[in-house]
């Protein structure tokens, strides 16, 4: 007599990636559920390529924010030190000039909406084939408007340095 356990499909373990030593990486939960077999090829892409854009997304808010500290903290203390510290006042100038290099070059505030963007709507999309759409509409557009919010208030880096400049002159 078979028992229940028996017409059931093993539990497949995932791969996991080892951060290096000291790296401290935060692994997104998954959930262990058996395999139903095979996972269509679009939805494996899919998967795979809302991870790739979220991860994306994430980077480059990272440096869109690293960029905009590095140079309005620069940029603050500069008239502060130009007189003073000759020497610290050209490491504050150079860094002021990389940023806005890396900004100008990586323009990482598009490419963080870009990628946020891309990643929701591969969501939306995963719901809709799931057929669970309709379930969660309302949630989804309180997310998406509150996403876009949150996309749009981000400062240019021009902008923000001319607020510093302006702070550092009254």
């Amino acid at each position: 007599m078979m028992r229940p356990e028996d017409t059931e499909e093993p539990i497949i373990p995932q791969e996991i990636e080892i951060p290096a030593a000291g790296a401290a990486r935060r692994q997104e939960p998954q959930a262990l559920v058996p395999a139903k077999g095979p996972d269509p090829v679009g939805k494996l892409t899919v998967d795979a390529k809302q991870r790739e854009y979220t991860r994306n997304a994430r980077r480059y808010r990272r440096v869109f924010y690293a960029t905009r500290l590095t140079a309005g903290l620069a940029s603050g203390l500069l008239p502060f030190v130009v007189s003073n510290y000759a020497t610290l006042a050209t490491i504050l100038s150079i860094l002021i000039v990389v940023v806005v290099v890396i900004d100008s070059t990586l323009d990482p505030k598009s490419q963080a909406q870009l990628f946020s963007k891309a990643s929701d709507l591969l969501a939306i999309a995963r719901l809709k084939a799931e057929g669970q759409y309709e379930q969660y509409k309302e949630a989804l557009d309180l997310i998406l408007a509150t996403e876009t919010q949150k996309l749009e208030r981000l400062v240019d880096l021009e902008a923000l340095l001319k607020r510093v400049s302006e702070a550092g002159h009254k």
